[in-house]
């Protein structure tokens, strides 16, 4: 409780005129601290995922303090910049404001390795699609993780029937054709209701999506389409 105590005190410091050299160094010292163990987590969390998490993890072991320092002060700078929001939790939840933090901090983090991946992608291949192509890329990446962690069973059939019901009505072999749509119709709605909220959550743009569609869900798809209607 102490260090969150002594977070809130900073933090109402750096809002006021009464933040000064002391505070910045103590600031700084207490987010670095909890920058560290952020950037050991996201790599430990790395090497057991395979996703790619793994890729922007490989870059905390090559990130230097003087960078580290870096990023700390561009932190700070954005919850100067980010005032209200962390000035309403001060005001209303400063029990949260340490997870708060430490949330922001790490998608603060996720942000700069990311970017790292991509000069570092760019750099080793001038051949390489831009960058704005290569964030549309790991969109798709993520969309294809979120839909494995999102959906349970073979839930992915009611996206696939989206796309292509006639190929796909085959999900439903041995079922009436008035039993499919009602099944589509109640709880498929539902588990597309579901997957968008988690796609919007995640900041996912409409580019990011289509690139997705075009190189892993048809796979997907088919897979599932093999597994399930084998024979048909």
């Amino acid at each position: 409780m102490e260090k969150s105590i002594d977070l809130i005190v900073l933090l109402k410091k750096l809002y006021s005129s009464e933040f000064d050299q002391k505070d910045y160094d103590m600031l700084t010292r207490y987010l670095g601290g909890m920058l560290s163990k952020i950037a050991s987590r996201i790599q430990t969390k790395g090497e057991k995922s395979g996703t790619m998490i793994e890729l922007i993890s490989k870059f905390e072991s090559q990130t230097s303090l003087e960078t580290m320092q870096n990023i700390v002060s561009d932190f700070i700078a954005h919850l100067i910049k980010k005032r209200y929001r962390y000035e309403s939790v001060l005001k209303n939840e400063p029990e949260k404001l340490n997870g708060y933090i430490a949330r922001s901090l790490t998608n603060f983090l996720i942000d700069h390795y990311r970017r790292s991946v991509l000069r570092q992608l760019v750099k080793e291949d001038r051949d390489n699609p831009s960058e704005d192509e290569l964030l549309k890329d790991i969109e798709a990446f993520q969309i294809k993780k979120l839909i494995l962690n999102v959906l349970k069973g073979d839930e992915l059939k009611y996206v696939c029937y989206k796309i292509d019901p006639k190929r796909y009505s085959c999900f439903w072999h041995g079922k009436s054709k008035e039993a499919m749509y009602q099944d589509v119709r109640r709880k498929g709605k539902e588990v597309l209701r579901r997957l968008g909220l988690a796609i919007d959550k995640a900041g996912i743009t409409p580019d990011g999506f289509e690139i997705f569609a075009k190189k892993y869900l048809s796979e997907m798809c088919e897979n599932l389409r093999l597994k399930i209607c084998e024979g048909e």
